[in-house]
């Protein structure tokens, strides 16, 4: 509903012929609007991807949820979106950490995140694996897909701002994969607890404002003796900056087209 309520205020904008009018801006923190691919294609064609900014920060569960397909979760859906409610009086560890359905959530959202993602850059790079290629016949994925500009939250206080809708896609599962030293049930608590810190971290990374448009990025030529240049060199330090290793950059940036 908030999708079409969103895409019903443009196009009512739209038909006022005013070169003056402000077209609105969606925010969203934690809960990105999602829909399919032909709704995120249409949008793009529109030209209104633009008006949509969600903010998302590297660990937090809740906007990877878009990632599973919601036979896969729905039971458990409505109980975790309890847990996440910050005026949870029992939102401790001890409590999350102590739920089998939290733990069995955060591997569901992890597992059919990790099948998406495998499958959809099958698909962009021409992958001959007829197992990937037919991925979709056996398991049931997740038809919907990520739209607008993500504005994904860095460890060292940047903003790294991205719109395409698979490179996107694909950050949104690497960033959220486990380190084998931490525990299922710590990792779970933390997921949970980032989803309340978009007040605070929102506020501060606004007065540092230091933002990096990925887009712009990839309008810069590389030198002649293909060493990077100073904004690309920004770009690398803010994929370390999300946690991903080398080779997960090189799926992201080979969404974007930068490989």
């Amino acid at each position: 509903m908030s999708v079409l309520a969103t895409i019903w205020l443009l196009e009512q904008c739209v038909k006022f012929d005013n070169n003056s009018q402000v077209i609105p801006c969606c925010l969203t923190f934690g809960s990105p609007l999602v829909g399919d691919g032909v709704f995120c294609h249409s949008l793009h064609q529109e030209g209104w991807s633009r008006c949509f900014f969600h903010f998302v920060m590297p660990l937090d569960i809740i906007p990877r949820i878009l990632l599973t397909p919601l036979a896969s979760c729905k039971e458990e859906l409505q109980a975790i979106l309890h847990l996440a409610c910050p005026k949870y009086f029992y939102f401790s560890l001890d409590v999350i950490g102590n739920s089998q359905l939290v733990a069995f959530f955060y591997s569901t959202i992890l597992r059919n995140a990790l099948l998406l993602s495998c499958h959809r850059a099958c698909l962009a790079m021409g992958c001959a694996n007829p197992f990937f290629g037919s991925l979709s016949a056996f398991v049931k994925l997740s038809p919907y897909r990520p739209f607008g500009t993500y504005c994904f939250f860095t460890r060292k206080g940047r903003l790294v701002n991205f719109k395409n809708s698979d490179a996107i896609l694909h950050l949104l599962f690497y960033c959220l994969q486990l380190n084998p030293e931490q525990e299922l049930a710590e990792v779970a608590y933390g997921s949970l607890k980032e989803h309340h810190q978009y007040d605070t971290k929102v506020k501060e990374y606004l007065e540092v404002q230091y933002f990096v448009d990925v887009d712009y990025l990839e309008r810069i030529p590389l030198s002649i003796n293909d060493t990077l240049s100073n904004d690309r060199q920004v770009l690398g330090v803010n994929f370390e900056d999300l946690d991903l290793s080398r080779e997960q950059r090189a799926v992201s940036l080979e969404m974007k087209g930068f490989l």
